[in-house]
This record gives structure tokens, C-alpha cells and sequence, in this order.
């Protein structure tokens, strides 16, 4: 999982450049994770979010969230932090 993890993050970063004759300067070819690895991205994502946690989702530019996580974890993160910042909602255990 932690390779999915890395691939991610360097595909929202631009990727790895390669050497090759026809590919410019500028262009870069990413590493797609597979759909097992999105699959196990999004648990994870899913699972963090049910502790109250966004650090996944956030940490990668809001188009890529949107892309890797779906529209509904992101919204749910973002519905998170947002709760998180009001005076009317407060985090505990039982």
C-alpha cells in the first residue's frame, strides 16, 4: 500500500520524467496505480475519515483528491474540517 501511496503523490507532483527521444523536456509520464491500489487508497481514505482524520485526502492538490477519492469522500472531508472549525461542534470519545 505504501507504493500506491508513493505513486500518488508523485503523480501530483508531475511524475517521473524518462529519457526518451520522442518525450520533450516538458512532458512527463506518470505511474497510474492499478484499480486495486485506488481501491485500497480510498479505504484507507474512508477509514481515516471515520476517525475524524483528512490527512490523505489533503494531501495531495484538490484535483487529484477529486480524481483518486471520488466526490463523496471529498465532500466529507471537507464537511469534517469544516465542523472542526465551529464553536457548535467538539471530538470525543466515550
Amino acid at each position: 500500500m505504501e507504493a500506491a501511496f508513493a505513486q500518488v503523490r508523485e503523480a501530483a507532483n508531475g511524475g517521473r520524467r524518462q529519457d526518451l527521444g520522442d518525450v520533450g523536456d516538458d512532458q512527463a509520464l506518470a505511474l497510474e496505480p492499478s484499480e486495486q491500489e485506488l481501491a485500497e487508497l480510498r479505504a484507507a481514505a474512508a477509514g481515516e475519515l471515520m476517525r475524524g482524520k483528512t490527512t490523505l485526502i489533503r494531501s495531495l492538490d484538490p484535483e487529484m483528491s477529486l480524481r483518486i477519492f471520488g466526490e463523496r469522500l471529498v465532500r466529507r472531508a471537507d464537511q469534517l474540517e469544516d465542523g472542526s472549525r465551529s464553536s457548535l461542534m467538539t471530538y470525543g470519545h466515550r
